[in-house]
């Protein structure tokens, strides 16, 4: 294996790698806005009962 196809093996690995975590932090984050969301949503409904 030459050097350039090294390089390029190792920096297209670190691209995945580095798209993949970006991917599960979103979806991480995306549940969890979406869960708060649902809790302040039910939080004032709630109170619009009281």
């Amino acid at each position: 294996m030459s050097p350039w196809q090294f390089i390029m093996i190792v920096a297209a690995s670190s691209v995945g790698e580095e798209l993949f975590y970006r991917a599960a932090v979103q979806g991480a984050l995306a549940e969890v806005f979406l869960r708060w969301n649902d809790l302040v949503t039910n939080a004032s409904g709630m109170a619009a009962l009281v």
